[in-house]
């Protein structure tokens, strides 16, 4: 399965985004809009969105998000998206969560998700109140199905791909 994160308009500091899964339905299914820093030239840790490319999803058992979801609402699992099977990046800078936020100071370089808006006083994309946990348990029951309990892993390969179709 692939989900479609197609980036659509961006500020110095945010980015808007769309979720879309498309492969078991005639038409376009909307998941949720993601919300994203800005970019940035030079990255600066938790400040800079993530390259525009496909990422493997996995899901993991550990870490603040993990904790956090199990405890609120019973997860299985915390969402990541990772550069290549198999590399766990955890002892490191860890691989990209994508989780539940209010605003782009929250993302800490991350995928957000939930229903966005813009700010025209703050010039930057916000997520409306109160979308951000329907989005994320939206997202987590389409990947649910996929989760193999003994194995710790989904039972096939799903993937985040990340493209930009910035207005010119």
């Amino acid at each position: 399965m692939i989900l479609d994160h197609i980036r659509a308009e961006q500020t110095k500091d945010s980015t808007r985004g769309i979720l879309i899964q498309h492969e078991k339905a005639e038409f376009p299914e909307w998941i949720c809009d993601v919300l994203e820093d800005g970019f940035r030239k030079v990255k600066e840790h938790g400040k800079t969105r993530i390259d525009a490319k496909t990422y493997h999803i996995i899901p993991i058992q550990y870490g603040r998000f993990y904790e956090r979801y199990n405890e609120a609402h019973g997860h299985k699992f915390a969402i990541a998206l990772m550069d290549k099977p198999g590399v766990d990046r955890a002892g490191r800078h860890g691989n990209v969560r994508v989780h539940k936020l209010n605003n782009v100071t929250q993302t800490e370089g991350c995928p957000g998700v939930g229903q966005i808006r813009y700010s025209s006083t703050e010039k930057n994309f916000h997520l409306l109140n109160g979308t951000s946990t329907p989005a994320y348990l939206r997202l987590y029951k389409l990947l649910e199905p996929y989760y193999n309990e003994e194995t710790k892993t989904f039972s096939e390969d799903i993937f985040w791909r990340i493209t930009e179709q910035f207005p010119v």
